[in-house]
Order: structure tokens, then C-alpha cells, then sequence
């Protein structure tokens, strides 16, 4: 009984939008079911949210134990280990992912590898799976943010015209927290490399 209303009042604070509350909640049903999977999974997520990576590390963990065939949990464990600069841990978990989504091929999951060969600076297969994911599905939610890091891989490599090409895609839709004075100073950076200081001092002014 305890459990079951420490439930519905977190459920009924997050739709509230009290985030804090709701994690208290949630926190108070563990205490009387660890095992509660609902909980466990809302408590996680508010973590990785938050940022708090290491807590969502835990919780996910304990409910893969109780799910160890879930990929979307494995996939979001991954996510927060990527976040968390452990790529050996991370490459394990979307292992996990592939093996155990029913589609192995979801966007989520291959994000988050991209994320982690850029993490390792794989540039090349960091720019295939970014491509990949532009091309099969253009209208992700991360899409400003992958045009964003497809640009910087370019840019590792020194495919500097390539680089320009994705910061033009992204100039006025930038990711939040970017903004487009900040794509613009990324391109003009990049011109200044090239040595085409009339381009860079145009994209200056602009800016």
C-alpha cells in the first residue's frame, strides 16, 4: 500500500513537472520494494537527465538484472557510460543492444556508438555511422546535434570543405545549447585554416 502511493504521487509530481519531487518519491517506493522495476526505470532516467550518470549507472544496472534482455536498457546504460568517458564498458553494453533489440539497426543505439568512436577519436567510422543515420533517418531528434559532430569529425580529419557543408545545414537550426553565432564561428575557424581569411573575415563581420 505504502509502495503503490509513493508511486502515483511520484507519477502525479513529474507530471507536474516537479522532477525533484518525483525522484523523492520514486526513491521512498524502493525503500519499501528495491525490486520495483517501474520506479528503478523512472529514478534512472531522472538521473541520466540530470546528469547524474553514475546513479543512473546503478539503477540500470539493477534492472538489467531483473531484464537482461532488454536492449532499450542496455542501449540507455550504454548512453550513460559513453557520458561517463568509459568507452570499453560502453562498447560492451551496446553489444548488449544489438543482440538483444528487436531492431538492431535503432537509431538510438547507433548514436550512441558514433558517439563513442568519436569518444575514441575514430573519426573515419564516427563520419560512416553519423552518414548512416542522416541518410536512413533525417528527422531524428538529435539530427542538429549529429550534423554538429558529423562537421567536427570532418574537421579532425581535415576534410575541411566537408566540415563547412555540415555547419551550413545547421547555421540557423543549431543545437541547443549552440547557437548560430557559435556555428558561424566554427566555420570561420575552419576558413582561417584554410587560409581563406576573406571568407573568415566575412563570416566574422557577419557574426
Amino acid at each position: 500500500m505504502n509502495e503503490e502511493t509513493w508511486m502515483r504521487m511520484g507519477h502525479l509530481a513529474e507530471q507536474m513537472g516537479g522532477i525533484d519531487q518525483a525522484l523523492s518519491c520514486y526513491l521512498h517506493a524502493l525503500q519499501f520494494n528495491s525490486y520495483n522495476p517501474t520506479a528503478l526505470r523512472q529514478v534512472a532516467g531522472i538521473y541520466e537527465w540530470k546528469g547524474r550518470y553514475d546513479d543512473a549507472v546503478f539503477m540500470f544496472e539493477r534492472l538489467i538484472n531483473l531484464e537482461n534482455t532488454n536492449g532499450k536498457l542496455w542501449c540507455a546504460l550504454g548512453n550513460c557510460l559513453v557520458r561517463m568517458n568509459k568507452p570499453q564498458r560502453a562498447y560492451t553494453a551496446y553489444q548488449q543492444a544489438i543482440f538483444t533489440l528487436a531492431n538492431p539497426k535503432d537509431p538510438t543505439v547507433w548514436y550512441g556508438i558514433a558517439l563513442l568512436y568519436e569518444q575514441t577519436q575514430n573519426w573515419e567510422h564516427a563520419c560512416e555511422v553519423f552518414n548512416s543515420l542522416l541518410r536512413t533517418k533525417p528527422q531524428l531528434p538529435q539530427t542538429p546535434e549529429i550534423w554538429f559532430r558529423y562537421a567536427l569529425a570532418y574537421k579532425a580529419q581535415g576534410k575541411y570543405q566537408d566540415a563547412l557543408d555540415c555547419f551550413q545545414e545547421i547555421v540557423d537550426t543549431p543545437p541547443p545549447p549552440l547557437t548560430t553565432v557559435d556555428i558561424l564561428c566554427q566555420c570561420a575557424a575552419v576558413y582561417e585554416v584554410e587560409k581563406e581569411y576573406d571568407s573568415a573575415r566575412a563570416v566574422y563581420e557577419r557574426v
